[in-house]
């Protein structure tokens, strides 16, 4: 079973719809993160959310109370609700990508081969027009899904 992320937006408690699968970011997340360091920025990872993935692996009868159908949650359809999830400021996540965009454009990361770094500038632009449409006090999270 395969493992990528989904960047997920908040404002004004309405979740955002769909997401691309991030699985280039979410596999090349420990290069990512090293990449942040150096520029002094929050790690990508800082920004995951394993509400879903925590949600999905728990036993079935504790995610559902013994219930056969788990009760859903009704601003999010899901079992879980937006308060049970992390949250970050979309600003913050802004900071984070655009320095990874600046340092995967100029080449010079030996860690991550050009194929993939086209890739990855391609998931990272998507995440950043997603942010850049939130408002000033929107919110989001990478969640991790399988």
């Amino acid at each position: 079973m395969g493992m990528t992320l989904w960047i997920t937006t908040l404002s004004d408690r309405k979740l955002s719809g769909e997401s691309d699968d991030l699985s280039l970011m979410y596999d090349l997340a420990e290069a990512l993160d090293e990449i942040c360091n150096r520029a002094q920025k929050t790690p990508l990872s800082a920004f995951f959310d394993t509400t879903d993935l925590e949600y999905n692996l728990c036993d079935e009868s504790d995610a559902n109370d013994g219930d056969e159908d788990p009760k859903q949650d009704p601003e999010t359809g899901l079992a879980y609700g937006i308060d049970d999830m992390q949250w970050f400021e979309a600003v913050d996540g802004i900071s984070t990508l655009d320095a990874l965009r600046t340092q995967l454009a100029s080449g010079c990361n030996p860690d991550i081969e050009a194929e993939d770094r086209a890739i990855l500038l391609e998931e990272i632009d998507d995440c950043i027009t997603k942010l850049t449409e939130l408002s000033d006090h929107g919110k989001f999270h990478l969640a991790v899904v399988m």
